[in-house]
């Protein structure tokens, strides 16, 4: 963003948190900017605010001090969904002048963050109620992953968010899939159509039925025999009402139920 101090000086900040001076000076290089703007909540870490002005100040920059993120999280996670798919879920409680979100990724925390293609989702401008977001990641590489949010101003400011950790494929899983395992269905919550995943090891009878909160059976999705493997099945709700509901597998002897958000 560009702020004016008189008719010498036209700088180009940054914006960022006191504890990521670390990633934003070689953002601010590679960007060719000249200054930096330190956002806080309350209470500030002054120790971290002080690396990071004298980390700025020895790059020659100028150090504004600004307020909190205009985008307010409620929450941000994410939930393996498949074999290798991660489902990101995040929720603002109200946004100023938000142009959009892109979605990073790392493998562990000795390594950068790096946007994943096609992630960026558009933003809300300003607005005073909340919004839900997603996005499902399918090029899941091996290992336990972390995930971030890097939310762009309509100005260009840039912040981010804190980071999230899920466990991806592991290298057993890749040589042996066939074990028993429910994800949760994707996207959630949805209307009218999700997708529900899941995996059995053994040849045998299936089922895969709806209830409500209450416990009546409001639909069945599966019933039959099956081959051991992965499977995505697609549900439409169109003829049930809005609400929460509970999906439940059954292989054998192994069950598993979780719940989903169906609105309307």
């Amino acid at each position: 963003m560009k702020n004016s101090f008189g008719s010498k000086f036209s700088m180009t900040w940054i914006r960022g948190r006191e504890d990521e001076y670390s990633t934003l000076l070689p953002l601010a290089n590679s960007l060719g900017l000249n200054g930096l703007w330190v956002y806080h909540g309350e209470p500030i870490d002054t120790t971290r605010l002080l690396n990071f002005c004298n980390a700025a100040w020895q790059n020659g920059w100028m150090i504004r001090i600004g307020e909190a993120l205009p985008v307010q999280l409620s929450s941000f996670t994410a939930t393996r969904i498949r074999q290798r798919a991660v489902q990101l879920d995040w929720t603002t409680l109200s946004e100023t002048n938000n142009f959009g979100f892109y979605v990073e990724r790392r493998l562990s925390n000795d390594q950068p963050f790096s946007e994943l293609p096609n992630s960026f989702i558009p933003g809300h401008g300003t607005t005073l109620e909340p919004h839900h977001y997603s996005f499902v990641d399918t090029s899941l590489p091996s290992g336990s992953l972390q995930y971030r949010l890097r939310q762009v101003d309509l100005d260009g400011t840039i912040h981010f968010s804190e980071a999230v950790q899920v466990s991806a494929v592991t290298h057993g899983e890749e040589n042996n899939p066939v074990a028993f395992e429910l994800f949760q269905n994707y996207p959630n919550p949805f209307n009218p159509t999700t997708h529900f995943g899941f995996r059995i090891a053994n040849l045998g009878l299936v089922t895969l039925k709806v209830v409500d909160v209450l416990g009546r059976e409001v639909a069945t999705i599966i019933d039959r025999e099956m081959q051991p493997g992965s499977y995505d099945i697609e549900f439409d709700a169109t003829n049930l009402a809005g609400g929460v509901y509970l999906y439940t597998l059954s292989s054998a002897r192994n069950i598993d139920t979780k719940k989903f958000i169906l609105l309307k």
